[in-house]
């Protein structure tokens, strides 16, 4: 009776163990919720609400970038970076034909109708329920801006 007893002791302390280390194991990872818009030629390529985890204890936040990166994996759509990878250069998908970026059109970013302060996508932090709008549209003439 003795035996029986230490032997379900023993039991019970190593089944403990087991479910606190299944517990501890890796930091829950954080989510962020936003709504991703894509436009080119007039048209609405993509409408989407997007999920994005991740490990908020690097001090990383998503990006503009990063919501639309993850509305077009979501899509299956194809997509390429530009430069630095801190942009988007073009778009691409089984229903919709190639936006790309050339000489006269590019990739406008606004978060929530605002141009971002920072120079690309991949450099500005977005938060939660943020609207992220891409627009495929023609370069701006800077040069007549700024007269």
């Amino acid at each position: 009776m003795k035996t029986t007893k230490i032997l379900s002791l023993v039991l019970i302390a190593v089944m403990c163990m087991f479910t606190l280390v299944a517990c501890g194991g890796e930091d829950p990872l954080e989510k962020i919720t936003v709504n991703v818009k894509v436009t080119a030629d007039g048209k609405s390529i993509i409408d989407d609400v997007v999920v994005i985890e991740y490990k908020g204890d690097d001090g990383y936040i998503p990006s503009a970038l990063d919501a639309v990166i993850k509305a077009c994996t979501d899509l299956e759509y194809s997509y390429t970076l530009w430069g630095n990878d801190n942009s988007l250069e073009s778009i691409s998908g089984e229903d919709i034909e190639t936006y790309a970026m050339n000489d006269t059109m590019w990739w406008r970013c606004t978060i929530n109708g605002v141009e971002p302060e920072l120079g690309t996508a991949g450099e500005n932090p977005i938060k939660n329920n943020d609207t992220i709008v891409f627009s495929y549209e023609e370069i701006p003439d800077f040069e007549e801006e700024n007269k």
